[in-house]
């Protein structure tokens, strides 16, 4: 799954005791969305500062995200899944999902930032 989301150009964070993965924003900083623990938890978090999604657009993703089964609400921007039996199997999906998600949402965001350069609006 981590090489996939290296190969769609998003970096990999390692901790002691965890991993994120990180969005390249179009403003040259990074935005942490994908979190693994060895505590056999894997979270979403969509409220790095920085991060180009609209609060209607956080509700739906949320939504989608709930949807697959595996995560519960753990914080008004956190998704957490276990990692057990019942959910590994459907984790790379989700993760799949995730990474068109938010590449999508990149490349909204970067396309609307050309626009506003090109008509001034920046």
């Amino acid at each position: 799954m981590l090489d996939k989301a290296e190969a769609k150009g998003h970096s990999i964070s390692w901790g002691q005791r965890s991993f994120a993965v990180r969005a390249h924003l179009p403003n040259d900083k990074f935005a942490s969305f994908a979190y693994g623990w060895l505590s056999a938890e894997f979270q979403f978090y969509f409220g790095q500062g920085g991060f180009p999604l609209p609060e209607e657009q956080s509700k739906t993703l949320r939504k989608e995200l709930v949807d697959f089964g595996v995560f519960t609400k753990t914080r008004p921007k956190t998704l957490t899944a276990d990692v057990d039996r019942g959910t590994v199997g459907k984790l790379p999906a989700v993760f799949d999902f995730i990474l068109d998600k938010v590449d999508k949402i990149l490349s909204e965001s970067s396309e609307l930032n050309s626009s506003q350069l090109e008509h001034g609006s920046v």
